[in-house]
């Protein structure tokens, strides 16, 4: 996943994209991701990311004008990522790109 630029400033927009991964996920038509910009204890009103069935997706994310500044978060959700290391599956990469909020 790709978050454009890195460096997000409250107030801005910044554009999440991925390309698809290496597995199959052969989404249905119409499947949509949740994104979120995280920061600790705080977590921008969620956008809804059309995505093509082979998993790639590109959207612009608004950083809202009062974001705290510092280290942050993009999270996808719905994802197969997003049961990733439960049930005892281990540990995998999640969904998410660490941005810094400046």
């Amino acid at each position: 996943m790709n978050v454009d630029p890195a460096i997000v400033a409250p107030g801005d927009v910044v554009t999440v994209s991925a390309d698809p991964p290496e597995c199959d996920l052969n989404y249905e038509p119409g499947h949509q991701y949740i994104i979120r910009l995280r920061a600790v204890g705080v977590s921008s009103p969620p956008i809804r990311a059309d995505v093509d069935r082979d998993g790639r997706f590109s959207t612009a994310l608004p950083i809202p004008a009062d974001f705290p500044l510092g280290p942050a978060t993009v999270a996808v959700t719905g994802s197969p990522y997003d049961e990733c290391g439960k049930s005892g599956s281990g540990s995998c990469a999640g969904y998410t790109v660490a941005v810094e909020a400046r």
